[in-house]
């Protein structure tokens, strides 16, 4: 679990690092947000070093309006005679686009890659952030689904469902590429709110038996071949048919 993140969330410590502060009339007034000592190690963590003149994208989470934005980091200047340093901030479109006073305002990084967003649009589900960060970060997301270790699996209630792994979920998505990973299926894929066709992420070879929460051993499926995969007659074939193309596909991403 990423020790920068404070308010408590499983789906933050999917992150490297990340850290939060609120926006300030003051950072807003003069497009020059002041970054907290955990944003800094944040961006530090990103490789990132305060210069002024080096502009950079940051990803932005969750908000329609805006997808990336330009920013700098740097040190404000002091008077020659100061007895302090400046004070580290963020400026340029991050600030005068983006934040609004009031905001509490997460800065993460995966990788050399910088996420922002507003902390109480972030989902509580790390499944659902994974699928988020997918959609911004695609060849990170998949680089971690194919780099899980296949350790044993949490069995987290008594009804016996197993946690997922979040970024194993989002891969298999990713791989699909909306379309169900059954290669004779030829049922309708519906929408979600997003626009993306809805799938279901199948565990071919059930947690429950002791199969690995890894890559290649899961499948995205619709829902119709879903439920055949587990009550179908002819699951048994289609499960064993299903398993050798994942292989193949897994082994070539």
């Amino acid at each position: 679990m990423n020790a920068l993140v404070n308010s408590g969330s499983i789906a933050l410590g999917l992150f490297d690092s990340a850290s939060e502060k609120e926006v300030t009339a003051t950072d807003r007034g003069k497009s020059a947000y002041v970054l907290s000592r955990g944003q800094v190690a944040v961006l530090a963590n990103a490789g990132r070093a305060p210069k002024h003149d080096d502009p950079f994208d940051v990803s932005i989470l969750f908000d329609s309006t805006i997808a990336t934005a330009e920013a700098t980091f740097y040190e404000s200047e002091r008077a020659p005679n100061a007895s302090r340093k400046g004070e580290l901030r963020l400026g340029r479109e991050i600030v005068s686009r983006w934040m609004r006073v009031g905001d509490l305002v997460v800065i993460a990084n995966i990788g050399e890659r910088v996420f922002a967003f507003r902390k109480g649009d972030c989902p509580a589900d790390p499944e659902q952030l994974a699928e988020v960060l997918a959609k911004s970060a695609p060849a990170s997301i998949m680089a971690r689904a194919l780099g899980v270790a296949p350790s044993g699996n949490k069995k987290i209630v008594q009804r016996s469902v197993y946690e997922r792994n979040p970024w194993v979920v989002a891969g298999a998505l990713l791989r699909a590429g909306g379309k169900c990973e059954v290669d004779d299926c030829e049922v309708s894929l519906f929408l979600r709110d997003d626009g993306s066709p809805y799938l279901e992420v199948h565990h071919i070879e059930p947690l429950s038996d002791g199969g690995p929460d890894v890559l290649g051993n899961v499948a995205a499926i619709c829902p119709m071949c879903h439920r055949r995969l587990h009550h179908g007659s002819d699951r048994s074939a289609i499960s064993e048919r299903l398993a050798s193309g994942i292989r193949l596909k897994t082994a070539k991403l």
